[in-house]
């Protein structure tokens, strides 16, 4: 009768156990990782005591203290208003909140340290519409690219006739719910506006000239 190699199967044992503690380690540090990475914006804490200082100046030492980093368009956001702020160990969203209450600017963070500085969307005047006794709403989607194809954040897309509207995110992406016999209106500062009937459509990709 022929015998098994005891040598053999204590060589692949520990072989196997050792590829299992690597493993096993790999995906604990990708784990810790994740979990630094997803709260970084929470934990850390800004302090910051400046008077009649450029908006820049305050970006630029948010910057140096801290992974933040922001992202805009210069002609979208007033880099040389003078302001004051005073917070000490505060987050990330008061700071901002507190740095842009009562001005036309807005954000979003992404990744935890991307910031995304953009206009506040200008909604038109409302004008009265007539009452539809059955509204079949669904939501719309798409994506806001210019004529090279390349996403545009921040632009205003706005149901025509009200003040109902979304921004587009970092990605030119949007969702907004409307009814078929809607108008979205899209536009953004240094684009032509551009006028789309909602219809039986739930996909509306747009380029801006």
């Amino acid at each position: 009768m022929e015998k098994n190699n005891p040598k053999g199967i204590l060589l692949s044992c520990p072989i196997k156990i050792n590829l299992k503690i690597k493993l096993t380690a790999l995906l604990l540090l990708v784990s810790l990782f994740k979990i630094y990475a997803n709260s970084y914006a929470q934990n850390t804490k800004i302090s910051l005591a400046l008077e009649n200082v450029s908006l820049k100046e305050v970006l630029d030492k948010i910057e140096t203290e801290t992974e933040f980093r922001f992202l805009y368009r210069d002609k979208n956001i007033e880099l040389d208003k003078r302001v004051s702020i005073k917070v000490t160990k505060k987050s990330i969203e008061v700071v901002l909140d507190e740095l842009f209450k009562n001005s036309g600017t807005t954000y979003n963070i992404y990744d935890n340290r991307q910031i995304l500085l953009l206009p506040q969307p200008e909604a038109p005047p409302a004008t009265p519409r007539e009452k539809k006794s059955e509204r079949v709403q669904h939501q719309i989607s798409g994506t806001v690219v210019d004529s090279d194809g390349t996403p545009i954040p921040g632009v205003s897309v706005v149901i025509k006739g009200t003040a109902k509207g979304v921004a587009t995110d970092f990605d030119g992406v949007y969702n907004v719910g409307a009814d078929p016999s809607d108008v979205l209106v899209f536009s953004s500062i240094g684009f032509a506006t551009h006028e789309v009937l909602v219809g039986n459509q739930s996909t509306i990709d747009v380029v801006m000239q």
